[in-house]
């Protein structure tokens, strides 16, 4: 019994010994990787692999920057990027706001015009359209809302009231102190250039209207920012929190970033981010 017990300990010391030793490794550590999440980090599969996840916290651990920058709401990528220790500032809201998820606190945002808000709220109900209001309070993000017209809003309500991120406030106690970041509306596809084309033309120089997909078959999303809130700029107000001269962004649409992923992303995504972060360290 003892030799047995014996034998086993040595095999436990040898297993962790083997799944703890780690050859020396040079990372770079003086640029910030920037990465978008659908079809980047995620593929069709909803959620991080476990291989992704453990591999980032593995280079983020030794000291590469790494963050994200999306269209979804902060909510959704700390559901999305759960497991993930990430360390740096989030670009969330397609550019409209630089959150720091460590110290839960606003870095840098982007709001509406109040006045260009009330105008661009007041069109889409002239137009038998509700619209979610999300707006910022200080360091608390609030979602307002009125009646909700059909099944795709009441799931989105549903699946978002949840989130201790997200409080969702029925439009008649706005106090009209807040920063509206965004509105959302979410309408049938059919429409949704009819919409768009409507409110861009009313606010040509003010906002910036993308529809998006919506996971609610037959609806999308249209969604009104101001016309100031784009990546772009929440990557210059990261670099500047950071003091990083040196930003390499990765996402699925060509031309539009260092490093074009073609191939629906997820593990390969971070394949290649783990080889860059070797090649970029070996040529300083």
């Amino acid at each position: 019994v003892l030799n047995r017990m014996l034998d086993t300990w040595i095999g436990i010391l040898i297993g962790i010994a083997v799944n703890n030793f780690r050859l020396p490794e040079k990372l770079d550590t003086s640029t910030i990787y920037v990465s978008g999440i659908d079809a980047v980090l995620l593929s069709e599969h909803p959620y991080n692999v476990p291989y992704s996840k453990v591999e980032l916290n593995r280079l983020i651990k030794k000291g590469v920057q790494f963050t994200v920058s999306t269209v979804h709401t902060l909510d959704e990528v700390i559901a999305l990027m759960d497991g993930v220790d990430l360390r740096l500032p989030v670009i969330v809201m397609d550019g409209a706001v630089l959150y720091h998820l460590r110290e839960h606190r606003t870095i840098a945002y982007e709001a509406l015009d109040p006045q260009t808000a009330a105008q661009a709220e007041e069109l889409l109900e002239s137009e038998g359209v509700h619209c979610f209001v999300t707006a910022l309070l200080e360091e608390t993000f609030l979602t307002y809302y009125g009646t909700l017209q059909n099944q795709a809003e009441q799931a989105y309500f549903t699946e978002h009231r949840a989130s201790p991120h997200c409080h969702f406030i029925r439009k008649s106690l706005r106090s009209g102190k807040e920063q509206i970041l965004c509105l959302t509306a979410i309408i049938a596809s059919e429409r949704s250039g009819t919409l768009q084309g409507l409110v861009q033309e009313a606010f040509p120089d003010a906002v910036r209207v993308n529809c998006e997909p919506s996971p609610y078959p037959g609806f999308c999303y249209l969604k009104i920012m101001s016309s100031n809130a784009a990546k772009q700029e929440m990557l210059r107000h990261l670099q500047a929190f950071t003091q990083t001269e040196r930003i390499v962004t990765f996402g699925s649409i060509p031309d539009a970033y260092d490093v074009f992923i073609q191939d629906g992303g997820g593990d390969a995504t971070v394949k290649k981010l783990t080889k860059l972060c070797h090649t970029q360290a070996k040529g300083r």
